[in-house]
């Protein structure tokens, strides 16, 4: 099978499209872009149809089916993809990644967890040079990458410290 008929274009839009993150159905695909200098987060079907903007910000996550996280200024919001309507989430927030009600994230070059629904936080590292976390399939650890010792390297932390 050759290049030309694995790959698709679902739709073609002026600007950056970037970070796809699929719908936990496999329905939907939600990513950021950039048009004409303003970032900016949409969804669409999986087949390229329904384009539609949620809101402003980078790197969305599904929180749900119908529920899609994304930072605009360092303040985590979660939007309704059918309402759009958005709240935030929390503050400080830098490059993060979800699993159920907990957050990880990198504001601060330090790896934090922080429980969505009791607004409780754990900081996990403290060295000022990790970032980029991301949960097991478990849920149970975090892998980030740091750069204490001055060579970019992954580490491992358990999810309670």
């Amino acid at each position: 099978m050759d290049y030309e008929t694995r790959v698709t274009e679902c739709f073609e839009m002026n600007g950056k499209n970037l970070n796809p993150k699929w719908s936990p159905d496999g329905s939907k695909i939600a990513f950021s872009a950039k048009i004409s200098g303003k970032r900016g987060i949409w969804v669409m079907n999986a087949d390229g149809s329904g384009k539609r903007r949620i809101g402003s910000g980078v790197q969305p996550e599904w929180r749900s089916e119908s529920e899609l996280c994304f930072l605009n200024n360092s303040a985590l919001y979660c939007a309704n993809v059918e309402s759009r309507e958005q709240k935030t989430i929390a503050e400080r927030v830098g490059h993060y990644t979800l699993y159920d009600a907990l957050l990880a994230h990198d504001y601060g070059f330090n790896v934090t967890l922080l429980c969505l629904n009791s607004k409780e936080e754990i900081e996990l590292t403290k060295s000022r040079h990790d970032m980029l976390p991301i949960f097991s399939p478990d849920g149970k650890k975090v892998a980030f990458t740091t750069d204490r010792f001055g060579n970019y390297d992954i580490w491992i932390a358990s999810r309670t410290g």
